[in-house]
């Protein structure tokens, strides 16, 4: 119901992989995935990711962005708290046909992948 894609802010590598980690959830997870992108380690001085780079990413793809450190634990409450409220938000109430979806995923990656959100 919900991906939390966390990359490392000291690694700019570790953030060049979240554009592979979208195209797996698009193919692979229902459509009304909640998805957040979460930048580790925001307690280090020695970032390699820019703030810049982080906004490119996230407007392109409408992600909403979180910057936490698992150390002392900033913004973990936050981050949870807001993703319990949105896959609250959006899979309450409303009946989850998995064998629908799948096959819609499965018809859709036919069509150039484009189901997802991009």
């Amino acid at each position: 119901m919900g991906v939390i894609i966390v990359f490392d802010l000291t690694s700019y590598q570790s953030f060049r992989n979240i554009e592979r980690w979208l195209e797996n959830i698009c193919t692979e997870a229902d459509s009304r995935v909640i998805r957040v992108v979460v930048g580790n380690k925001c307690d280090l001085k020695e970032r390699e990711v820019s703030k810049e780079d982080i906004k490119l990413l996230t407007e392109h793809y409408g992600l909403c962005y979180f910057e936490t450190s698992a150390k002392t634990g900033e913004k973990i409450n936050n981050l949870f708290q807001f993703m319990a409220e949105r896959i609250y938000d959006e899979w309450a109430d409303k009946p989850s046909n998995l064998t629908q979806s799948q096959t819609l995923r499965k018809n859709k990656k036919k069509e150039k992948n484009d189901f997802c959100c991009f």
